[in-house]
């Protein structure tokens, strides 16, 4: 795309991100993440709250908190902090209580889509978030 004289916009480095995120590529999601936030024509775009839970559950993991970190600053200067949806993900607090709480959202949200009844008892908070998330879009 960049070679044919085309420029990729922020949802092009968001899918871009997210496959790095299927491989567990930390530095090359987080790289394309960057470049959404810095892309022209960023400003009306918002990176999905489920692929920031994916690539911060990816980071605790792989034991990447450094990655983490970047990503959630960046969020902070970018003033996602301000949304309810982003602020329950990256809240205004310490690293470890921001992966915490995605751990919770993550583990009490069947992210594969399948059925699994075992979950009746996930908590009432994370349901909130992502169903604030989906009658976002």
């Amino acid at each position: 795309m960049i070679e044919g004289g085309g420029s990729p916009n922020s949802n092009t480095w968001e899918i871009l991100a997210e496959a790095h995120i299927a491989e567990k590529r930390i530095s090359d999601a987080l790289s394309c993440l960057i470049k959404a936030f810095k892309t022209v024509g960023s400003k009306s775009w918002k990176l999905k709250p489920i692929k920031l839970a994916a690539f911060l559950k990816l980071c605790r993991d792989e034991d990447d908190m450094e990655s983490a970190e970047v990503l959630i600053e960046l969020l902070r200067q970018s003033g996602y902090h301000k949304d309810k949806v982003y602020a329950s993900l990256i809240g205004n607090d310490e690293l470890s209580s921001t992966i915490e709480r995605i751990d919770d959202i993550v583990d009490g949200e069947n992210m594969d889509d399948d059925d699994d009844d075992d979950d009746d008892d996930n908590d009432d908070d994370s349901q909130v978030v992502f169903n604030q998330v989906d009658s976002s879009f």
